[in-house]
């Protein structure tokens, strides 16, 4: 439970910091309190290895969307939002610290809040489907990600997730080792703010 409750505090200051153009906040307070999270892991070696590929799969795959146009980070980090990021006319456009920072801290999830998808690997696929577009749109109410590229756009974020979570999850087996139980959840919970961009899947009878 306290590794959900660290991501959340997480998620709202990357995201409402960014909205509000003080895009850094959200590093320096996943820096503070992600090491929390690390307390509870038997391994933190390979948990930290866990993070950095979460973090820098999101970073690949964020920066491809961006620099393709179907979505934009007009909050980031620096005054000027996307503009500010690279020159005109420049194809590639790097995602913004904070959303790096998000998928670093969603990485801390799947040893524990996240294990009961573990050996579920369509229901992963289907959720992460869902849950990355709506997360998303989540963002971009807030006003620290918007989606030019429209249906497209959420289509592309629909293909990111489902690839990129059980990616994530097959990391997590190889790299900690951990051998995660089957649980059997009595239902499906999905509250706001628990994938990189903000929707959760976390769900079932295992909490941690």
């Amino acid at each position: 439970m306290v590794n959900f409750v660290v991501f959340q505090a997480v998620w709202f200051i990357c995201v409402y910091g960014a909205a509000d153009a003080r895009s850094w906040i959200g590093p320096v307070a996943a820096a503070a309190l992600l090491p929390i999270n690390l307390f509870f892991c038997p391994r933190p070696g390979a948990e930290l290895r866990l993070w950095a590929v979460a973090g820098l799969l999101g970073l690949l795959l964020d920066t491809a969307l961006h620099s393709s146009g179907w979505i934009s980070f007009p909050a980031a980090a620096s005054p000027g939002g996307d503009a500010a990021q690279a020159p005109a006319g420049a194809a590639l456009r790097l995602a913004p610290v904070w959303i790096v920072t998000l998928w670093v801290a969603f990485g801390s999830l799947l040893n524990s809040s996240l294990t009961w998808l573990s050996g579920r690997p369509l229901l992963t696929v289907l959720l992460s489907a869902i849950g990355g577009p709506l997360s998303f749109w989540s963002g971009t109410r807030i006003g620290a990600t918007s989606v030019p590229g429209g249906s497209i756009g959420y289509a592309g974020l629909s293909i990111e997730y489902a690839v990129a979570v059980p990616l994530l999850m097959l990391a997590s087996r190889s790299l900690t080792g951990a051998v995660h139980r089957r649980a059997e959840p009595d239902h499906l919970d999905i509250p706001i703010a628990a994938t990189p961009h903000g929707q959760s899947l976390e769900g079932g009878n295992e909490r941690q």
